[in-house]
Order: structure tokens, then C-alpha cells, then sequence
């Protein structure tokens, strides 16, 4: 059925309602969604930077010519709606304008179309969903997610069946499939499994109520697989949000607890099968799989009884009775941390900033022989890379170093050998790359992502129309969580999976009437705007790819085709460092020494605080028989990364 506007509280007369939605047309929403979910996932969770920017280009691209031939937008989204966009669009241009401080332009430019293609996915979502449509799109992106997450636990389950592993000497043990990087399977897990658990109760048919619970198991399979601490903390705040939130929490509790036991019974089951907790081919699945199975059941039983028992609608506790376990278990809570908070607190801020003392070193030792141990502590590189974002916002004038580039203020800190590229924080990288203004304009983006989800989830006044909105609210905290401490913004399929939601509730927040007139001179802003966004994403992109298609060339021992190529980025991207580095790598390949030192010092004046260009010009100088300048170069490449191993034994510590 069709929802109704909130007449009372928005204050407006009655007015008719609305004719009952298309199915056809929430049948789309819904298999766009889930289609979005995945297609974003399976590509290494499209953190590629020509992937990423290969569906910017088409976003905005479908924007303008929605936009010239009036077909978008489809509602009048009130004005409320635009605060979040209004600050996503901000922190775009602050960070555009960081291009005159940047250390990087190709980094910096690469920044802006990642924050340009978030911004069209939310402008797109919200230009075509409607009040109709919006729960369906929802509900797509928890099905897409849960579907990943199922691939993703699959993969060890019948590991032949998939690509192989290409970080896995990273990190033996484990679980990448398929977005290159374990915290980000465990984000996504935990995202899924909130989403799955939310829709065990806001689906409208026992049969999806059923499936949505069934699957929540599997997808703690792959959280658990995964290894990641950040994801516990993720799926408490999810859950906690959903029984918070939530008209039904003796509903959800019966569900979560249904879904515990199942996720728990995998678990020991995979536990006792460790061939296959480590992906390795030929181990027997038989009893994970038997207990997926019997989990899936299970939850599925528990749907479908709860559903028969009417339970959405005759399980309520009294208020009376809700304030009273409320208050029990706040001061439950309390009591158990003033008795043993101070020291576990101790204990744990110990260990979270031992990087590299004996227990680290042990934590590690423990980790090897068994991935789980690493979730009872703390031991890892945060503290250091906090630090060193603070740090560098500090030494930086309050402005940063420029968007993209806490790879070389973490290389001059020479904290560690470790290879970090970002700083592993929503909250801390734009700091330190961006400044103060960029760290408030991210915080006023996500506050105000919030707060909208926050207005549209009060004024929902049907039962399933709350449902739906807690789910995606509470995915969104989870991803608050995990961008707080790993570099979630950057991986785009779980930032997508997190805004798509809260997008599409925003769609439901639009105002009645059908699509809006929007006066010619308007509309043809609009569509420039988006042929603008368009041309952002156009030079890194065909640069990027020219790049990549020489380094192919030369590795079939095509140096002349290598070179074309290698002068087309060039002249796509004249900024940039990375196409005039290959040039020169590609004239060192041919012989032509000299001019390869010539492109290869120009590449790295264009980025003067990033040694791998400066070692390059010293091995290039070595080669032309010059060991002075080589080792001016061997030198200052050590001192833009002094704990490089590779430099060290070059050049010893005087």
C-alpha cells in the first residue's frame, strides 16, 4: 500500500492519498539496489581508482541528461533534505581549493572525484526514489549486502570456486574476498548482518522476514573470518541501535538471539575444520556448511513463528515496565565499569599502544597460529598513525598538506617501516590532509546525514515504515563506527552501501504534488553543473588508463606503443606525476637514459615529498655513470622515508 503523508506532524491539511505504488516500479528500486550493492562490492569493493571513477562519470553523466530532458528530478525534496548535500558539496570544493597548498595534484584531484561521486550517487538517489519506492531501495541494498557477504564466506567454504587470493601473503589466515582487505569485509559483514537482522522484522512477507534472518548467520561467518576488531564494535553499535530504535524489540531480540546462536554454531563449527578457516583448497566444509544449514533453518522457523504469533504487533512492553529495565540495566552497566572499567581501560589502552614492544611481538606470534586470538586485544599500528595525523595537522599551519597525501607526512615522521597510506580515520584524515575546515566540513556532512535520517525516522508514523527506516539508520552507525577507525571512506562499495540507505530515506522525506516545475533557466544549471561534474572525472580517468595500458605494452616488449601511450597520459594529465614517471621508465626500458632522467626528475618535482621518484632518478643516475647526483638523490629520498629497509641498507643512519 501507498504511504500517506505524516499530516499531523507536519502541520499540513488533509489531502487525498496517493494512488498505491507501481509493483513494477518497487521492483526496480529493489533489484537496482541490491544490483548497486553488489556490482560495487565484487570489483575489490571498487576502491580502484578507475572503477570509482568510470561510475562517477556515469552518475553524472545520467544526471544531465535527466536533468536536460526533464526527467529528473522525479519529487521536490524539501529543503531539509539539501543540508547534507549542501556540505558534501562543500567539502568538495575545500578540497578542489586544497589544490593550491596540496603536495600532490594528481592525489588531490583524485580526492575531489571521490567526493564529486558520492555526492551524484546521493543527488541521483534522491532525484528518482520517491515515497513509493524508497523502502524497496532499502531493502535492495540489504539483500545486495547480505549476498556479498554470503560470496565472500563462500569463498572459504570452496575456495576452488573462486579467484585466488591476491593480498593473502599480507595476512595469512585471513578473509579478503572480495574487496582486497579484511577490515573491509568485516565492515561490510557487520553492516550486513544489522541490515539482515532489520529486515527480519520490517519485511512485509514471512517469506522474506525469513530469508533476511536465514542469511545473517553466513554473513557473521565472513565477519568472523575476517578477523576484525573494528567490526565487533560495529555490529554492538548496530545492534544497539536497532533495539534502541526499534517499535519491536521483543521482536528483534527473539530474532538476534535466534541469529546468535546459528552465527555462534558456524563458528565452532569452522573452528574445528581449520583448513578451511584458512582458505585452503582440498579442506573439508562438510560440517560448516551443516551447521549453516542448521542455522538457516532455525532462523528461518523463528521467522516464521514469530510472524504466525502476530508478534509485530501483540508483543509490546508495557512503558512503565521498558523504563524500568532501562534503568536497571544503566546502573547494571555503571556498576560493572566502576568495578572493573579502570583497570581493563588501563589494560587495553596499554595494548593499544604497544606497536612494537614484547607483547606485540608476542600478540603477533599468537595470531599467526590462530587469526581469532587478534580479536582479545589491541596490539596494532593505530595509536602511531593517529598520532602522526595529529602531528602533521599541527606542523601544517591548520590548513594540511592537501587532500590525499598522509602517505608522505606518515613517510617523514619515520614512526615505521610499515606502508601506510592513509589515516585510517574519517574523522582524523581530513585533519591532517584537509585542516580544520575540512575535519568540520566532514563532521557537518555526517552529522547532518544523521540528523535528516533522524527527522524522516520521527515523522514515520506507520509501523513498517519506522522498520525500514531504523535499518537504515542503524547501518549508517555501523558505518560511523568502521570509517572511525580504518579507511572506509575510501573503499566505495561500503561507503555507497551505508549512504544509499540514508539516501533513499531522504526520498521518502519529499513533498507531495509529483515532480516539480523547475523553470527552464534552472534546469539548464543544473544539467551544466552535472557536465561539469562530468569533466572532473575525465583527465585522471583516461590518464590512469593510458598508464596502465603502457605498462601492458611493456611488458609485452612493445616500448614504442609503450611510449605513445605513456605521451597520451601525459598530455591527458600534465599535472600529474605517475604519467610522466612511466614515460621515463619506459625511455629507461629503451636505453634512453637521458631522457628518462629528465622525466623522471620532472615527475618528481611534481610530487617533492615522495621518495619513490627520487629513488628512481637515483637509480637512472647511477645508470648514466653519475654517483654524485645519485646519491644526492639516494639521500633525500632517505630523508623524505627514513625507515625505508630498502634505503637504509643503501644509505646507513650516520
Amino acid at each position: 500500500m501507498a504511504e500517506r503523508a505524516d499530516e499531523v506532524s507536519q502541520g499540513t491539511p488533509s489531502k487525498p492519498a496517493r494512488p498505491p505504488p507501481s509493483g513494477s516500479a518497487s521492483a526496480l528500486a529493489f533489484l537496482a539496489a541490491a544490483v548497486l550493492a553488489v556490482a560495487c562490492a565484487m570489483p575489490g569493493g571498487s576502491y580502484d581508482l578507475v572503477i570509482r571513477q568510470e561510475a562517477g562519470l556515469v552518475i553524472w553523466w545520467v544526471l544531465a541528461l535527466g536533468f536536460a530532458f526533464g526527467l529528473l528530478p522525479r519529487v521536490r525534496p524539501r529543503a531539509l533534505v539539501g543540508a547534507p548535500l549542501a556540505a558534501l558539496l562543500l567539502l568538495g570544493l575545500w578540497t578542489l581549493l586544497s589544490l593550491a597548498w596540496t603536495e600532490s595534484d594528481e592525489r588531490t584531484l583524485g580526492e575531489v572525484t571521490r567526493v564529486a561521486g558520492y555526492l551524484g550517487l546521493l543527488v541521483l538517489v534522491v532525484s528518482t526514489l520517491d515515497r513509493n519506492t524508497w523502502r524497496s531501495a532499502v531493502a535492495g541494498l540489504a539483500a545486495g549486502s547480505l549476498v556479498v557477504a554470503g560470496l565472500a564466506a563462500g569463498s572459504r567454504l570452496a575456495p576452488e570456486l573462486f579467484p585466488r587470493d591476491p593480498v593473502r601473503a599480507l595476512s595469512p589466515g585471513r578473509l579478503n574476498y572480495p574487496f582486497n582487505y579484511w577490515n573491509a569485509v568485516g565492515a561490510w559483514g557487520a553492516m550486513a548482518v544489522t541490515a539482515g537482522l532489520a529486515w527480519s522484522v520490517a519485511a512485509r512477507r514471512p517469506l522474506f522476514r525469513a530469508l533476511f534472518l536465514a542469511a545473517v548467520p553466513i554473513a557473521a561467518l565472513s565477519i568472523y573470518l575476517s578477523y576484525s576488531r573494528a567490526s565487533i564494535a560495529g555490529i554492538a553499535a548496530g545492534l544497539i541501535c536497532l533495539l534502541a530504535l526499534s517499535r519491536h524489540r521483543l521482536l528483534m531480540l527473539v530474532h538476534l538471539l535466534a541469529a546468535g546462536a546459528a552465527s555462534g554454531l558456524a563458528i565452532l563449527a569452522v573452528r574445528g575444520e581449520p583448513a578451511v578457516a584458512r582458505g585452503e583448497a582440498g579442506g573439508d566444509a562438510s560440517g560448516t556448511l551443516a551447521a549453516l544449514a542448521a542455522g538457516a533453518v532455525l532462523c528461518a522457523l523463528v521467522a516464521g513463528l514469530t510472524w504466525v504469533a502476530r508478534a509485530d504487533r501483540r508483543w509490546r512492553v508495557p512503558t512503565r515496565a521498558g523504563r524500568v529495565a532501562v534503568v536497571a540495566g544503566l546502573a547494571t552497566v555503571l556498576l560493572a565499569g566502576a568495578l572493573a572499567g579502570p583497570g581493563a581501560a588501563s589494560r587495553a589502552w596499554d595494548s593499544f599502544k604497544d606497536q612494537g614492544g614484547t607483547a606485540s611481538q608476542e600478540a603477533r606470534q599468537a595470531t599467526t597460529n590462530d587469526p581469532a586470538r587478534r580479536l582479545g586485544d589491541l596490539h596494532g599500528s593505530r595509536y602511531e598513525v593517529w598520532s602522526s595525523a595529529l602531528d602533521g595537522y599541527r606542523a601544517n599551519a591548520g590548513l594540511g598538506t592537501g587532500a590525499g597525501t598522509f602517505e608522505f607526512t606518515w613517510n617523514r615522521d619515520g614512526r615505521s617501516p610499515e606502508f601506510v597510506r592513509d589515516a585510517h580515520s574519517i574523522y582524523l584524515e581530513p585533519l591532517s590532509e584537509l585542516g580544520f575546515p575540512g575535519a568540520a566540513l566532514m563532521l557537518a556532512f555526517l552529522v547532518a546525514a544523521l540528523v535528516v535520517s533522524a527527522l524522516v525516522l520521527r515523522r514515520a508514523t506507520r509501523s513498517r515504515t519506522h522498520a525500514a527506516a531504523v535499518a537504515a539508520i542503524a547501518v549508517f552507525v555501523v558505518f560511523l563506527v568502521q570509517a572511525g577507525v580504518d579507511w572506509m571512506w575510501e573503499s566505495t562499495a561500503v561507503t555507497v552501501l551505508a549512504l544509499g540507505g540514508v539516501g533513499a530515506m531522504w526520498a521518502r522525506h519529499s513533498a507531495t504534488g509529483g515532480p516539480p516545475r523547475i523553470p527552464a533557466l534552472a534546469r539548464a544549471a543544473m544539467c551544466v553543473a552535472s557536465l561539469v561534474a562530468c569533466l572532473l572525472f575525465v583527465p585522471g580517468l583516461a590518464s590512469t588508463s593510458l598508464v596502465r595500458k603502457s605498462q601492458e605494452s611493456v611488458r609485452a616488449g612493445n616500448l614504442g606503443q609503450a611510449r605513445q601511450r605513456a605521451d597520451d597520459a601525459v598530455a591527458a594529465a600534465p599535472w600529474a606525476m605517475t604519467p610522466r614517471l612511466q614515460r621515463g621508465l619506459v625511455s629507461e626500458a629503451g636505453g634512453e637514459l637521458r631522457s628518462a632522467q629528465i622525466d623522471i626528475a620532472d615527475a618528481a618535482s611534481r610530487e617533492p615529498e615522495n621518495w619513490r621518484p627520487v629513488l628512481l632518478l637515483a637509480r637512472v643516475q647511477a645508470e648514466r655513470g653519475l654517483p654524485g647526483p645519485a646519491l644526492v638523490s639516494i639521500r633525500r629520498a632517505r630523508k623524505l622515508r627514513p625507515r625505508a629497509l630498502a634505503l637504509q641498507r643503501l644509505v646507513p643512519q650516520p
